[in-house]
């Protein structure tokens, strides 16, 4: 598979499993955060634990949709 397809699998999953709006609307911040703790942690040695990472989502995606309200 190439890297598009791996893409477009993960992108379509949570419409095609009638997962709740709320946990696939935050599906493009789990990538998002996972590549920057990843670069962080390549480039500047600095390590999230998964319970961090999910609290970053949470957060950040939180923080877009209310400014989406005003």
């Amino acid at each position: 598979m190439t890297l598009f397809e791996n893409f477009n699998y993960l992108l379509s999953l949570p419409s095609n499993l009638d997962v709740p709006s709320e946990i696939t609307r935050t599906f493009p911040w789990i990538l998002w955060i996972l590549w920057k703790n990843r670069n962080l942690f390549l480039f500047e040695g600095k390590e999230y634990s998964a319970i961090d990472t999910v609290a970053k989502v949470v957060e950040d995606s939180s923080h877009w949709f209310e400014a989406q309200k005003r």
